[in-house]
């Protein structure tokens, strides 16, 4: 590794160790003017200041190369004289020679490939600064200005160790990216904006009064779109137990007993969209199928040899539990087991330790999803073909809020028991009108009549 100290900065204003101070700080670019623009005559390109005083660059060498008027004829093109084809991509491009002390910069075309959209490389970056592209159109017309395309003026590259602070306007044209938190001050554009789609969450939870339904949230939300969840008791509830019944307010199915803690976070003024029509609905994944594949963290108490109940909504046991952690320091834990339910955890210890534990589950990958309730109550339900014999509607059909038809539900394979012995599932596309996933269950009845068996059936023709 070899250390370099330059010390020649004493240097006049005209040597090389300041073209490479200049250079390190705005990189070879264009900072003002140079603006292509049409010449006194066809096949003529000038270079004028625009909107600027002078025409300002600095080159690949580092040196300040400025034009204080327009040059109305700095460079002619050859005409295009292939009959049919692309345009031909032509660069302009500044040169300068460093070195030789009185040497002006000139200018330069460097012709692009006829028929090719790709203009050429330049030719030498020690020399060469890239001042705009002309689109040279065939048949041997001559260009008009919307065929010339100037570069960006502006420091090329731009790198602040510390901060930086604007004192005017600053308007970025392309992706912004931050590498930290970005914190916005009082009085910043959109702060306040009444408009603005964000999360918002209850400060504290509501207690319940006893036979109490309704509750009121301060701002509004959208109703029916998936943007509000409601929690009782810290358990996230299905949208089935309660009707979002208006922009700021929620409704329990059912009256509560009183002294639930009752919480929300609701999105605020979102912004939706129409997506396309399309046929791959099998690609996607609703909320509860989602849901199902997460993995779900629940604090808790021990509740000792009695049990911890805990809640959750995924209607089997084909889940995983990771065993309970204790989370606060005890000296009689005892041993700890888990009993799975279709919709219930039960936690036990032997100990007397009564604090806090951090249990997590997550649904076996095998798990064939189902609809069940809660997917359910996303859907309008309407039932037809009704058996007058055993009183039983061998259709049902679930309709998105659209009113487009997602999935239809036929019995069929009547036994001599007066059973339907198969159920077939159609899925529909986002229009409702193509099927693009069918599944069939075989089923079977106890002695009394109640379904008591659901099995898939492999893909494949039904059998009876």
């Amino acid at each position: 590794m070899v250390q370099k100290i330059d010390t020649e900065f004493r240097e006049r204003a005209t040597s090389e160790p300041l073209n490479k101070r200049f250079r390190d700080i705005t990189g070879p670019t264009v900072l003002s003017g140079f603006r292509l623009a049409l010449g006194s005559a066809d096949f003529s390109i000038g270079l004028v200041k625009g909107d600027y005083v002078s025409s300002v660059a600095v080159t690949p060498s580092g040196a300040r190369v400025e034009e204080d008027g327009d040059i109305i004829d700095a460079v002619l093109i050859e005409p295009n004289d292939l009959n049919e084809g692309n345009p031909r991509v032509d660069s302009i491009y500044l040169v300068y020679q460093f070195g030789t002390e009185g040497v002006p910069a000139t200018y330069e075309v460097v012709p692009g490939i006829g028929g090719n959209p790709t203009p050429n490389q330049n030719p030498n970056p020690v020399t060469h600064l890239l001042l705009g592209y002309v689109n040279v159109p065939p048949l041997g017309e001559p260009p008009k200005q919307t065929d010339l395309i100037s570069v960006n003026t502006g420091i090329h590259t731009l790198e602040v160790a510390n901060s930086s602070l604007f004192h005017g306007p600053a308007t970025f044209k392309d992706e912004v990216v931050f590498h930290a938190p970005v914190r916005f001050l009082d009085q910043t554009t959109g702060a306040d904006d009444p408009n603005a789609s964000f999360v918002q969450k209850l400060s504290y939870p509501i207690i319940a009064k006893p036979g109490q339904q309704e509750f009121t949230l301060p701002t509004p939300y959208t109703p029916k779109t998936d943007t509000l969840q409601v929690y009782k008791d810290w358990l996230p509830q299905p949208i089935s137990q309660y009707d979002e019944n208006s922009p700021t307010t929620f409704k329990f199915h059912d009256p509560l007993e009183g002294g639930e803690k009752i919480w929300a976070t609701w999105f605020r003024n979102i912004s939706l969209y129409t997506p396309e029509n399309h046929n791959h609905d099998e690609l996607y994944f609703r909320k509860n199928e989602v849901n199902n594949r997460s993995l779900h963290h629940i604090e808790d108490y021990f509740g000792g040899t009695d049990g911890r109940v805990l809640k959750h909504y995924l209607g089997t046991t084909n889940y995983v539990v990771i065993p309970p952690v204790p989370t606060d320091k005890a000296a009689d834990i005892g041993e700890i087991s888990v009993e799975k339910r279709a919709d219930e955890i039960v936690v036990f210890n032997t100990g007397t330790y009564r604090g806090k534990f951090d249990l997590a589950f997550y649904v076996k990958q095998s798990y064939q999803y189902v609809p069940n309730n809660e997917d359910v109550g996303f859907f309008d339900i309407v039932s037809s073909d009704l058996d007058n014999k055993t009183y039983t509607y061998r259709q049902v059909d679930y309709k998105r809020k659209d009113g487009t038809l997602y999935l239809r539900t036929t019995l069929e394979n009547y036994d001599s028991r007066g059973y339907y012995r198969r159920v077939r599932l159609d899925f529909y596309n986002t229009e409702g009108l193509q099927i693009i996933k069918t599944q069939r269950y075989a089923l079977d009845y106890n002695q009394d009549g109640l379904l008591y068996s659901r099995i898939l059936i492999p893909d494949g023709p039904a059998t009876v």
